[in-house]
């Protein structure tokens, strides 16, 4: 069963690694976003990393004053979740994302969608959308604006949070990784 914290680990490393039940669509994937596919169930799982190069400091900024969607770097999901779907008909959506990857998935998720993000930026008033699940760990300054929000859990830190706030595994909480959270 594929695991949030696999999926999100395995796009910032952007490797040709498949995830549990799911086969790694090399042509459809970037190093800003990952397409996985399980042909048996007929699944999509589409996978947006989050602030992973200096290019991506700008994505915020735009984030911060509300032109996300004006950026090269939501254009090029957008594009590839639209892609991905053109593919693969008939097939669940499946979107996560990290942070700015988890703002970028909500803005190019559609109707139908199952959404999980973690410590997903925001703005100030951004809601989430019924079909969205939100998770963000508590010392997490990214994810503030949401805090309380529906659709949100606020998972406990079990491993003790180090400098950085306990990040290791490019840029990846070291408490999600305790909390086994399932894809499907």
């Amino acid at each position: 069963m594929a695991q949030l914290y696999d999926v999100i680990k395995n796009g910032y490393k952007n490797e040709k690694n498949n995830i549990s039940g799911f086969e790694k669509d090399e042509s459809l994937s970037n190093h800003n976003n990952q397409l996985y596919v399980d042909h048996k169930n007929k699944k999509i799982l589409y996978n947006t990393t989050g602030t992973h190069n200096n290019k991506d400091w700008g994505t915020n900024f735009y984030l911060g004053i509300g032109k996300l969607k004006d950026t090269n770097r939501y254009k090029d999901a957008h594009k590839g979740i639209r892609d991905a779907k053109q593919k693969y008909v008939g097939y669940q959506s499946i979107l996560t994302g990290d942070s700015l990857g988890g703002a970028i998935t909500r803005g190019i998720s559609s109707k139908g969608d199952k959404i999980l993000t973690l410590n997903s930026a925001s703005t100030i008033g951004e809601r989430t959308k019924p079909r969205e699940q939100n998770y963000r760990v508590g010392w997490d300054p990214v994810s503030m604006l949401q805090f309380g929000a529906k659709h949100m859990t606020t998972l406990k830190n079990k491993s003790k949070p180090t400098f950085l706030g306990g990040l290791y595994d490019a840029h990846i909480p070291a408490s999600i990784k305790d909390h086994n959270i399932k894809i499907i």
